[in-house]
C-alpha cells in the first residue's frame, strides 16, 4: 500500500518505506495506527472501546511531509511469495533482508528517483533493507532510520 501527494514532485518529495518486524508481523498498525492518513478509533490506553471500530482522519499522519510505502514482509497481511518460490525462504533473517530491500529498490528505481528516502521499522531489517537497496538504484539518496 502507497499513498502519494498528489501534484508532488516524485524527484524531490521524501518517501518513508514503514514496515513491521517480520516475519510474522503485518504493517497494518503502523499503517492504521500510526502513519497512514485514516486511523482505527480504539480508545485511550486502559480503556480500549469495543469492536468494531471506526476509521477518522489521521491529522498526525506523515503524508502532509512524505510519500509512505507500507511493506507487508512475505507472509504478512496480504503479501504471499509468487508460485514456485517456498515462504519459508523468506521467514529467516536474509530472506527478510533481501525481501524487503528488493521492494524499497524497485519502488524507488521505478517511482521515486533520487528522493530522500527513510524507513520506520520494528526490526532489525529497518537498519539492513535499506543499505541493500541502493545497490541499482540511480541517483541513490542516503536513508534515515528509525528502526
Amino acid at each position: 500500500m502507497a499513498y502519494t501527494l498528489d501534484d508532488a514532485d516524485a524527484r524531490t518529495r521524501p518517501v518513508t518505506f514503514a514496515f513491521n518486524g517480520g516475519p510474522g508481523s503485518s504493517s497494518v498498525w503502523l499503517h492504521l495506527g500510526l502513519l497512514g492518513p485514516r486511523r482505527v478509533l480504539m480508545g485511550d490506553a486502559g480503556d480500549l472501546l469495543p469492536p468494531p471500530y471506526d476509521l477518522a482522519d489521521n491529522h498526525e499522519t506523515l503524508l502532509s511531509h512524505s510519500d509512505l510505502v507500507f511493506i507487508d514482509p512475505v507472509s504478512t497481511g496480504y503479501s504471499r511469495a509468487v508460485k514456485g518460490e517456498k515462504s519459508k525462504d523468506f521467514h529467516g533473517y536474509g530472506g527478510d533482508v533481501e525481501s524487503v530491500g528488493e521492494v524499497i529498490r524497485l519502488w524507488t528505481t521505478l517511482t521515486a528517483g533520487g528522493c530522500p528516502r527513510s524507513t520506520s521499522a520494528a526490526s532489525r531489517t529497518g537498519r539492513c533493507a535499506p543499505p541493500r537497496s541502493r545497490g541499482t538504484c540511480r541517483n541513490a539518496a542516503p536513508f534515515t532510520s528509525t528502526a
